[in-house]
């Protein structure tokens, strides 16, 4: 049995992207612009990697305060601006 490490700031920044999204309807939601979007955001993030379900309840409530909640709202919302203004596809 092996033991998995997950980053968890992926929850979180596909969590706020849906939220985000909605702010920029004509960006372009395909396969390809939602991963560079996501990409982009948890390049700029810090890693929240846990291994246990401990783990998991403690980074949650951690990253759950508004400073935390803003940072990862401010990253996204820049990313799918970026994305958005310049598609790996032709408009």
């Amino acid at each position: 049995m092996s033991i998995d490490a997950k980053n968890m700031m992926e929850d979180f920044v596909q969590m706020h992207l849906n939220a985000v999204l909605k702010q920029f309807p004509d960006m372009c939601k395909c396969e390809q612009c939602m991963a560079d979007a996501k990409a982009l955001a948890l390049n700029n993030l810090p890693s929240r990697y846990v291994t246990s379900h401990k783990g998991n309840v403690f980074v949650r409530v951690q990253s759950s305060t508004d400073t935390e909640v803003l940072n990862i709202l401010r990253e996204v919302t820049m990313a799918v601006e970026k994305v958005a203004a310049n598609p790996h596809h032709s408009k």
